[in-house]
């Protein structure tokens, strides 16, 4: 289960700002994520943690 949605509408992000802002090609790609039809790698991950200042852990448990 992941939470990139919950902290990206927190931090006032759309999709394609966050996809722009890690440098996701498309915006596409972060709503699949946020839907969880594709696991990120965990590259992908630490972008997004990063952009939304927060660890990896508190956006994404593959174990939920």
């Amino acid at each position: 289960m992941n939470r990139i949605k919950e902290m990206r509408t927190r931090r006032g992000f759309s999709q394609t700002q966050l996809a722009n802002l890690t440098g996701i090609k498309y915006k596409s790609a972060i709503s699949r994520i946020e839907n969880n039809k594709v696991a990120p790698t965990y590259l992908t991950l630490k972008r997004v943690a990063n952009t939304l200042c927060c660890k990896v852990d508190d956006i994404y448990d593959p174990q939920i």
